[in-house]
Formats: structure tokens, sequence, C-alpha cells
């Protein structure tokens, strides 16, 4: 390459295996890291380090270092020595469900077709007190205590990354990037269409409940823009 550096490349036969490889990723988001119990044990475990730190039950610096299981184990502690409500809940609710794999529910769920024609507020997408406000919200309406519902649509910007050399039968070489090649691997258009047809907007609650859609849809989402 121009760089006059060595790089991996591949001929333009091997473009069905990278085909391969890249729809095996697909299905690694959608089967095992988006799996419902996967992100509902994400979410419950999310939620749990910041209602400690909501409720000064840990200082933001103090989650740096510990693993996993030794800040849960630090959490159970202090939250069982707490007097404050978040603190006891934390440590006799929240962290033996995630240990006992209590997880939470899923109360609603929506697939890529089931939002067709809505888009997502972004601030809908992450953490946001916005957010948060619409979750107790849902929560108070279903009986449930604040915190114990989690909205989750999870966001990988650049699911599928790409940059090789591919030699053409030509004998030309080319770059082949986000933007894909034309003619040997319209890369956008299938990153696109895989990566939504892989992303879930779904409702966790900590008891069993249900939601009708409209109820998250007309709070969460908007209209696509036309065109």
């Amino acid at each position: 390459p121009e760089t006059g550096l060595y790089e991996v490349g591949v001929h333009e036969k091997a473009i069905a295996a990278l085909e391969s490889l890249l729809f095996a990723k697909y299905q690694m988001f959608r089967n095992v890291y988006w799996h419902h119990a996967v992100r509902a044990a994400t979410g419950l475990y999310k939620r749990i380090v910041e209602e400690a730190v909501r409720g000064r039950l840990i200082d933001p610096e103090d989650l740096i270092g510990p693993t996993d299981e030794e800040l849960l184990y630090e959490l159970s502690r202090r939250g069982l020595d707490s007097k404050d409500e978040i603190g006891r809940r934390i440590a006799r609710r929240w962290i033996p469900a995630l240990r006992h794999r209590k997880l939470p529910k899923r109360a609603l769920e929506l697939t890529a077709a089931d939002l067709s024609g809505r888009e997502v507020e972004s601030w809908a997408i992450g953490d946001s007190p916005q957010k948060r406000a619409v979750e107790d919200e849902l929560a108070k309406e279903l009986g449930l205590e604040s915190g114990e519902v989690i909205i989750d649509f999870p966001v990988k910007q650049a699911m599928f990354q790409l940059d090789l050399l591919v030699q053409r039968r030509n004998g030309t070489v080319q770059r082949l990037g986000l933007e894909g090649v034309e003619g040997v691997l319209d890369l956008p258009r299938v990153a696109r269409e895989l990566y939504t047809t892989a992303r879930v907007l779904r409702v966790f609650t900590m008891e069993r409940r249900e939601i009708a859609a409209d109820t998250v849809l007309e709070r969460i989402t908007r209209p696509l823009a036309a065109g």
C-alpha cells in the first residue's frame, strides 16, 4: 500500500469468507451480547451501581479497581449496615437477585418491525436524567419502586469494522473499509440492515408486569422525519 507498510490483504475470492465472518459477528450480538438474559443482568448490575452512587453508599472513585464480585460484596456489606432505604433494597433484594439469576422480567419487547416509522429519542438510548424520569414514572404506574423499571435499547455504533486490502481479479488493489467496495461488498447497506435487525427495545421490570407498547412509544420515540 501507499504507506509502505505490510498489511493484511485478501483476494477478491475471499470476500465470501469475510461475509460469513461479519454475519457470525452479527449472530454473536443478536444471540449472545444482546440476548434478553444478558441485557437483563447487565441492566440490573448497572442499576445497582447507579443507585449505590446516587444513595451515597459508595463514592464514584471507589468504582475504579475492584472486580465486579468485589464491588458487589462491598455494596452488599455497606447496604446491610445502611439505614437508608436504597441501601437496604440494594443489599437485600437486588444483589441477591443478581447472584441467584432472578433477573428483571421483560414487560415489553419491540423489534425493528415494531418500531417501523418511529425513532427512539437519543436521550432514551444511553443513561440520562430524562430516561430515568420516564422509568420511574412507569414504575409508579406499575406499582413498583423507583429504579425497578429499566428501559434498554442496546447501541454499538461500529458493529462491523473492516480495514484491509482486497486484490481484485484484474490485479488492482483496493482498500475495503466502512464504505465497502462497489460490486464486491456493499458494507454500509449490509451493516445497517443487520444492525437494525439485531437491536431490540426492551422494558425490564423487577417484578413481572406487562406494558402496552403505546405507553412506551409515546414517551421515548418520535415519528421518523419525512425523506
